[in-house]
Parts: C-alpha cells; sequence; structure tokens
C-alpha cells in the first residue's frame, strides 16, 4: 500500500503592525521523502540513534558508543514541564568528544514563540520561531541543530535499549520564562510539527 507524505510548511509568511513577519517551526529543514525519517543524517542510521554511555572507575573513563533503535516518535504533549530530554551532539562526534555528546536538558515551556525584532533592519522582516520546546541548555553549540531530541528506554535494570523519538534540535538563545528569566535555552521542533504522514489506498 503506497504512502502519502504531507509536509507541514517548514516557513511561512504573514504580515502585522510591525511589518512582514517570517514565521518558521524550525530553523532547520529535516524532511526525508521517500522514506521519512527526521532522525536520519550523517551521523545516525535510518531509525537509530547514537548513543554514548560512559563508565568511570577512579581516574579512568570508558566510553562506549551504541546503536540504539527508535522504538516509539512522540508528540509535542507526550512530554511535560519539567520532562527530560536528550540529544546526541554531532559536533562532539565529529571531534571524538564522546565523553560530552550526548546532551540533557529539562523542559520549561512546551510553546514558546521567539520573536528576532532586532534583525528586522537588516533582513526587511521579523523571524520568528513558532511555538518551539523549550529545555534547559544541553550544551549545544554552533554546527548542532538538526539533530535528534528524544527520551531514553530503558530495561528493567536501566541499561538503554531504545529511544522515543521527539524532534530536532533548532537552535537556542536567552529567554525569559516564569523564574528563568534571562536564561540560556535550547529550542525544539517536534516531530508532529514537521511531518504529518497519512496512508492512503490506489
Amino acid at each position: 500500500m503506497p504512502r502519502l507524505v504531507v509536509v507541514k510548511p517548514t516557513y511561512w509568511l504573514q504580515t502585522s503592525s510591525s511589518g512582514l513577519e517570517l514565521y518558521m517551526w524550525s530553523d532547520v529543514v529535516a524532511v526525508g521523502v521517500n522514506d521519512p525519517n527526521l532522525f536520519a543524517n550523517n551521523l545516525i542510521w535510518p531509525g537509530y540513534v547514537l548513543y554514548v554511555i560512559t563508565y568511570q572507575s577512579g581516574s579512568q573513563v570508558l566510553r562506549f558508543a551504541i546503536m540504539l533503535p527508535v522504538v516509539q516518535q512522540l508528540r509535542r504533549y507526550d512530554i511535560t514541564i519539567f520532562s527530560a530530554l536528550m540529544t546526541t551532539k554531532g559536533t562532539k562526534l565529529a571531534r571524538d568528544d564522546y565523553l560530552n555528546a550526548v546532551g540533557l536538558g529539562y523542559v520549561v515551556s512546551p510553546c514558546w514563540t521567539v520573536r528576532y525584532d532586532g534583525l528586522k533592519q537588516y533582513l526587511g522582516f521579523v523571524p520568528v520561531a513558532y511555538c518551539s520546546v523549550v529545555t534547559t541548555p544541553m550544551g549545544t553549540e554552533e554546527g548542532d541543530n538538526g539533530g535528534p531530541v528524544y527520551q531514553l528506554v530503558r530495561d528493567p535494570g536501566g541499561a538503554p535499549i531504545g529511544v522515543m523519538a521527539y524532534g530536532v534540535l533548532s537552535g537556542g538563545g536567552v529567554v525569559g520564562i516564569g523564574p528563568f528569566t534571562s536564561q540560556v535555552v535550547n529550542y525544539v521542533a517536534p516531530l508532529d510539527d514537521l511531518l504529518t504522514r497519512v496512508d492512503v489506498k490506489r
């Protein structure tokens, strides 16, 4: 049976009293079409996420890179405030810095729209990141955007056995949300905002 892939617009323009505004779900375009899998890039096998396990014994640190299967896809509101989300950082892997390759953050807002009014004088329009999920800092840097954001699935003994795919990393900034005034944060674009798949019959 064929599968129709409907991709939501990643960017759209609208006008307001402040002029032209460019709205976006994410500042990265990571939508597969033939075999939709937003977790596929040069560091990630389709259907898997590279995860790093570290053990420290005295002064010795042992690191193991494993491929964890994606066992479930989460939607935006499957997570709650203070839920833990993880990301695998491509910049660290590229430098063989496996000890710091996995970042952890906690959700502080499931929907926060960020305006970049200061860029209007240079661009002629205001970029607006629409309804981003905001997390505490994951230790990311330039070049990590588009990386996978997920929750771990563990066996009864606590060992990681898979991931629940949630979204893709979509930048960062400084915002004030409740008690988190003027905090450095990361933005995440949930998968259900980027891709919708609908089965159709011939």
